[in-house]
């Protein structure tokens, strides 16, 4: 546990929902019962934030701005709160997971010094998709994946452009910040292979990272507190954290 005179390291929670809905509520509701309670327990300071979301025309690229707001404003006031603004982790699940990963690797915030996905999409340029791709049901959801993420980018845009530029396996170079990423092997909605290329990715350049992935786990199988995902993840977190901040006292 931290000391009651140090500042917080904080982790900056980015929900999920498919780009479409969510707020930052879920983090009170999803994870109130486990994760939550134990990480302020051990001394981080967690906030949650919001975002466009699709449904209002808003494609991931202004989700990205209104991410690097929440940043600089956390940046800011986070000495009064009690919070440590240089050193803030986003995680996020889901589609919050993919966000992260590009808000982190955007490399315009020297304040995030790791980033956490949970079973977020890293790899978006259609002609890389199937690359991946190792067992049948990843083959038969593949093409429902692909259709989900086409409005992600604006209409008329450079598509081939901007699926790279928010594809973090496109973005990742030998200044990417550490990366810990948990996965269900069974999850239908983001194969795990998305996963595996991004950890690929990041061993080429060598970037420190993690990748754990769950036996017989689908999505969202943290949220329930007894199984083993909950538990894994819950472990795996905290341990990323505690060397985040022995990697950057």
């Amino acid at each position: 546990k931290r000391s009651n005179k140090e500042l917080l390291p904080i982790i900056m929670f980015v929900h999920g929902g498919g780009w479409q809905a969510g707020d930052r509520d879920f983090l009170s509701i999803n994870y109130s019962g486990g994760l939550t309670p134990y990480l302020l327990e051990q001394g981080f300071m967690l906030i949650s934030v919001s975002y466009r979301l699709q449904c209002t025309g808003t494609v991931v690229e202004d989700m990205i701005e209104d991410l690097g707001d929440a940043v600089r404003f956390i940046s800011k006031n986070a000495k009064k709160w009690g919070g440590n603004g240089n050193h803030i982790i986003p995680f996020g699940a889901s589609a919050g997971g993919h966000l992260s990963l590009l808000l982190s690797y955007s490399k315009k915030f020297p304040e995030i010094k790791g980033v956490i996905s949970l079973y977020g999409p890293t790899e978006l340029r259609e002609q890389y998709l199937w690359d991946g791709a190792s067992s049948w049901y990843e083959y038969l959801y593949l093409p429902f994946y692909i259709r989900a993420t086409r409005k992600l980018c604006r209409p008329g845009a450079n598509n081939a452009d901007c699926f790279e530029r928010i594809s973090p396996v496109a973005l990742v170079d030998s200044n990417t910040p550490t990366t810990l990423l948990l996965h269900g092997m069974q999850d239908a909605l983001v194969p795990v292979s998305q996963a595996r290329q991004l950890s690929k990715a990041l061993a080429y350049n060598n970037i420190t990272h993690a990748l754990i992935e769950f036996p017989c786990a689908a999505h969202s199988c943290e949220i329930y507190c007894s199984s083993p995902c909950s538990q894994g993840t819950l472990y795996a977190i905290e341990r990323f954290l505690y060397n985040s901040i022995i990697a950057n006292p």
